[in-house]
């Protein structure tokens, strides 16, 4: 598992060649451009193993990470897993910060603040 500011370091990485593939107005978002991630979702995708999926991912890291498996109150069939925590947790942010990173809907804003918390 990749966590800490060295994860931070790979996101931030990934981001700058890639700033197309960045857009916090989604966790995952996939497209005929290809697949985009916020910071929190770049989080989760550098964490997936060999084959699984964004959502497997997403669940294997909160169970392994103790965040909370609940049932989706709009469909109870479904799980819902707040990708927030997930990220949180791997990077080892406090919450205020990951709040105003993770909710930054200015690409380039999140990923200034990010950058200066992963340099602290």
């Amino acid at each position: 598992m990749i966590t800490g500011k060295t994860l931070g370091q790979q996101i931030i990485s990934v981001i700058e060649a890639n700033p197309h593939l960045h857009d916090q107005q989604y966790y995952n978002h996939e497209s005929h451009c290809g697949t985009t991630y916020c910071i929190a979702g770049w989080a989760i995708y550098l964490n997936a193993k060999g084959g699984e999926s964004w959502q497997q991912a997403k669940r294997r890291l909160a169970t392994e990470l103790n965040v909370p498996i609940e049932a989706d109150s709009d469909y109870p069939e479904h799980e819902y897993i707040d990708p927030d925590l997930v990220a949180q947790k791997l990077l080892g942010m406090e919450a205020v910060n990951a709040f105003q990173v993770f909710w930054m809907m200015n690409n380039q804003t999140a990923l200034e603040r990010f950058r200066s918390l992963m340099a602290e």
